[in-house]
């Protein structure tokens, strides 16, 4: 579509609009009419990747697997650090794409950065055309972890 849109500002700024070429223009457009995509609409289904037994299950194995940092318990630090990663097709995390987002401190980083990274395999994102059979995906995310002193 940008292509066609770029074509027709090209197409439109070579020409004069004189009378005589009114039906130049006319025949123009109708044969770039007949370029355009018929009104055909495709549609997708999409779902989006799940950790094995839901979000309750992710944030059970975050607080089973966290190891509050010594650091940060000493100075009291607590705080939401909000991650994003990408879920491979095959429902690993792909290790090198985690990323902070947004953190209280560096010091809670590591370990939230530690607990996605080594996440158990995730049932991955698919996407289909409709009736089609559904085809794993990656699939960017972000999920927050809370560290909380007890």
């Amino acid at each position: 579509m940008k292509i066609f849109i770029t074509f027709l500002t090209i197409v439109l700024s070579f020409c004069s609009f004189a009378q005589g070429d009114t039906v130049q223009l006319n025949e123009l457009f109708s044969e770039l009419d007949s370029l355009l995509p018929t009104d055909q609409t495709i549609t997708y289904e999409e779902s989006a990747p799940q950790f094995p037994g839901g979000i309750v299950e992710f944030y059970k194995y975050v607080q089973s697997s966290l190891e509050y940092p010594v650091i940060a318990k000493s100075l009291n630090i607590e705080g939401r650090v909000i991650l994003s990663f990408e879920i491979l097709a095959n429902g690993t995390v792909n290790k090198d794409s985690v990323k902070i987002l947004n953190s209280p401190s560096e010091h809670l980083n590591k370990e939230a950065i530690r607990l996605i990274a080594n996440s158990p395999e995730w049932i991955p994102a698919t996407r289909s055309k409709a009736g089609n059979t559904p085809i794993p995906i990656a699939v960017r995310m972000a999920l927050p972890i809370l560290f909380r002193i007890d």
